[in-house]
Order: structure tokens, then C-alpha cells, then sequence
């Protein structure tokens, strides 16, 4: 049974067709909730001008000297909200999909949608630190994965405090408006 709805999964990705988008519409941004257009990794961002940049394309290198990662990330510094766009290349885009797409299977993710294209969206609730000591204010992490046709993935990670309910309602509006 777990074969064919595998097969089946891998089927629909086969075919291109595409689910609809798991999101909630939400209302238009008002002129305080202005953004700046940027382009990252071939796809274009609406940046709330809020956000100031604290991570300009850090590469991360395998020990022989193949990148693995680049990065570029924003945050709201009064929300301590972020916004993480990673590049993966090939072939480590591809595994890293590949495991976002298998924890689908098992429904610990969904695919969705993002301005069209496909994605995998994953949710995280982190309630305790690094030590294991519980947070006074759990931290929502959401990461969305899209497949590029070269084999690298792109990986938006946006990590918000729990009762942070503005910043995900810019998350909402920030998925809805990338482009490639």
C-alpha cells in the first residue's frame, strides 16, 4: 500500500501538476507595510522595508571546496522575525528536496504552491532552546523548498516568535509575491 501511494506521489511530480496553495488569501499590505523589491538567486523578493540585511551571501564549502550553500537573510529587528533565503546547488539541492518530499509522504510536510510554482512547505514549533529548557515564547519556523531545473533548491526558512501575528501575516504576503 505505502509503494503505490508512493508511486502515485511520484507520478504527480512527474506530470507537473500542481496543488493548490494551503494559504489563507490575505488582505492587501498598507503603505507602512511597504516593501522593496530584490532579486536573490534568480528569484524576485518583496522585502518589507522594515527588514534590514544581517546575512550578504555567505557561502558554506564542502571540505573539498564545492559550495554547498549560499545565503542571504533579513530581519525585522523590533520582531526579531527573519526571513533566510537559501541556494542549494546540485546535487545537494536535490537531496535536500528529496528529503523535505519524503517527510510529505509520511504527512510531516505538504506540497503547495508559491506564485505558481511547486513547493514543499514545512512547519517547526520550536518550544525549548538548545539545552532542552522550555521557551517562554515558542519560535514558529516555516520552510518552503522549490526545485530549480538545474537540481539546486531554494529554501525560504521564516522564523517568527508564536504570538507574533503581524510578522505572519507578512510571511503570508511575502510567499504570495515570489517570482522567478
Amino acid at each position: 500500500m505505502k509503494t503505490n501511494i508512493f508511486l502515485l506521489a511520484v507520478l504527480f511530480l512527474v506530470s507537473c501538476q500542481t496543488t493548490k496553495n494551503t494559504q489563507q488569501e490575505t488582505e492587501p499590505l498598507t503603505q507602512k507595510e511597504a516593501k522593496k523589491s530584490v532579486q536573490i538567486y534568480g528569484y524576485n523578493f518583496l522585502i518589507p522595508e522594515s527588514y534590514i540585511k544581517i546575512i550578504d551571501d555567505v557561502k558554506a564549502e564542502d571540505l573539498k571546496g564545492n559550495i554547498r550553500s549560499r545565503e542571504t537573510a533579513y530581519e525585522d529587528p523590533s520582531k526579531k522575525a527573519t526571513i533566510h533565503i537559501i541556494l542549494r546547488p546540485a546535487p545537494y539541492g536535490k537531496t535536500t528536496y528529496d528529503y523535505y518530499l519524503k517527510l510529505s509522504y509520511e504527512k510531516k510536510a505538504v506540497l503547495t504552491e508559491i506564485s505558481g510554482i511547486q513547493a514543499i512547505r514545512f512547519v517547526e514549533n520550536i518550544k525549548t532552546d538548545g539545552k532542552g529548557h522550555p521557551l517562554s515564547n515558542p519560535i514558529i519556523r516555516e520552510k518552503y523548498f522549490i526545485l530549480n531545473s538545474d537540481q539546486s533548491c531554494l529554501e525560504i526558512d521564516l522564523n517568527r516568535y508564536q504570538n507574533d501575528m503581524i510578522s505572519a501575516k507578512m510571511f503570508k504576503q511575502f510567499i504570495k509575491y515570489i517570482q522567478r
